[in-house]
C-alpha cells in the first residue's frame, strides 16, 4: 500500500514527529510505501530519518495528482493543506488527535461539517483527548482510540531483571519542573545517578531509544515514554510539570491511561524530598509491576497490534476520492496556516 503520512512539521524529536516516524517505520518495515511530509521539514529530524530510511518529502513538493491507498494526517495546518488545496485522493484518510489542549491539534473540521459517507476516522490518542475533541467534532464523524505507540524495538527489549535497589534514573523531560531538578540533586548527593534526557534545562535532546535507557534502573517521564517502558518492562515513575501518580499499579494504570499518562489524572506538585521517599519504599513493587504487566503493555500499545485491532488497513477496495470539497481550501488554508505554522516551529 502507498500510505502518506502528513505532519504540520518534521523538525525535532518530540511527540508528534516521533509518532509519525514510527509509524512510518513499522509500515515500511510491513513491505508498505510510507513517506513522511510537513509544511516544515527541517534537522535534526531529516537526519533520524534517512538513517531509518523513511522518506520525507516537504509538502509544497507533493505529486498534486497521484492517489494514495491512505492518506494519514496530523494538525489542523496539514489537514487543510492536504485536503483543502492539494486534494489528494486515497481509498481511506486517517487524522489523528495527538493532544487535548494544543490549538495545532483540535478537530481540523467544524462540528456542523457533514462528511456523510467519506472515509475519515479520527484517531484520539486517549480519552482525555477524544472528550475534549467531542464538542468540535462533524457530528458524524467516527472515531478509535488509536494510543501512543511502543514500537518492536521497545517489546524486543524487555528487561527479564531488575536491581534490588535504585541505583540510577533517568528523567526524559523537555521541560522538568523545579522540583525534579531539586530530586535530581538530592539523588546525586544520596549516591546516585541521576539524568535529566530531553531538551529542558540542562538535558541533551535525543531520541529515546532501549539503549539510551538500559543504563538506568528506572525512569521518571510522562507521554510517550511511559508506553515505552512499560511495553519494556521498565520501572516507570510517572510525573512531570503537570504532577502525576508517580509508580503505576493496578489502580492507577487505568486513570493515567486516560489521560495519556500526562500526570493529569494527579494534578500538583509534590516537594522533592517526598518524591525521593516515594521512588526509594515504590521500587521493588513498581519492579514487579512492570514485569508482570509487560506482554499486556507490548499487545495493548505495540504498532502492529494496534493498527490490527483498529482495522485500520482493512477493507481498501473503495474508489480513491478526495475528502473535501474544490472550494474548501480557497477559504480556508491560508487561515490556518498564518495561525498556526509559524508559532509551532
Amino acid at each position: 500500500m502507498r500510505i502518506l503520512i502528513a505532519n504540520n512539521h518534521l523538525v525535532n524529536f518530540a511527540g508528534s514527529e516521533i509518532h509519525a516516524l514510527e509509524l512510518a517505520e513499522h509500515l515500511n518495515g510491513c513491505g508498505h510505501e510510507a513517506v513522511l511530509t510537513a509544511l516544515v521539514v527541517a534537522a535534526p529530524f531529516t537526519g533520524e530519518a534517512i538513517r531509518r530510511r523513511v522518506p520525507v518529502v516537504p509538502m509544497r513538493k507533493l505529486d498534486w495528482g497521484a492517489f494514495w491507498d491512505v492518506v494519514w494526517s496530523h494538525h489542523v495546518p496539514a489537514f487543510q493543506f492536504i485536503h483543502g488545496k492539494l486534494q489528494l485522493k486515497a481509498r481511506r484518510h486517517l487524522h489523528g488527535l495527538l493532544s487535548s489542549v494544543l490549538a495545532l491539534e483540535r478537530p481540523p473540521l467544524p462540528a456542523d461539517f457533514r462528511m456523510g459517507r467519506r472515509s475519515l476516522t479520527f484517531l484520539p490518542n486517549s480519552e482525555l483527548t477524544l472528550a475534549s475533541a467531542s464538542r468540535h467534532l462533524p457530528c458524524d464523524a467516527r472515531t478509535q482510540i488509536l494510543r501512543n505507540l511502543a514500537p518492536d524495538a521497545w517489546v524486543e527489549a524487555v528487561r527479564g531483571a531488575h536491581a534490588a535497589e535504585p541505583a540510577a534514573i533517568a528523567c526524559v523531560s523537555n521541560h522538568p519542573p523545579a522540583e525534579i531538578c531539586e530530586l535530581a540533586e538530592l539523588a546525586r548527593a544520596a549516591g546516585m545517578r541521576f539524568d535529566i534526557i530531553g531538551a529542558g534545562q540542562s538535558g541533551t535532546a535525543r531520541r529515546v531509544s532501549p539503549a539510551l535507557l538500559a543504563p538506568y534502573d528506572l525512569v521518571i517521564s510522562i507521554g510517550k515514554t511511559v508506553n515505552y517502558c512499560l511495553a519494556a518492562a521498565i520501572p516507570i515513575f510517572v510525573y512531570d510539570h503537570f504532577g502525576g501518580p508517580g509508580w503505576l499499579d493496578a489502580k492507577r494504570i487505568g486513570p493515567a491511561e486516560a489521560t495519556i499518562f500526562s500526570g493529569k489524572c494527579t494534578p500538583g506538585a509534590r516537594p522533592a524530598s517526598r518524591l525521593l521517599a516515594e521512588i526509594r519504599a515504590g521500587y521493588r513493587r513498581a519492579s514487579a509491576f512492570a514485569a508482570q504487566t509487560a506482554s499486556w503493555s507490548a499487545a495493548r500499545y505495540g504498532v502492529g497490534a494496534q493498527i490490527e485491532r483498529l482495522g485500520l488497513l482493512e477493507g481498501l477496495d473503495r474508489r480513491p476520492q478526495a475528502l473535501l470539497p474544490w472550494w474548501w481550501g480557497r477559504r480556508r488554508v491560508r487561515v490556518f496556516n498564518r495561525a498556526l505554522v509559524a508559532e509551532t516551529v
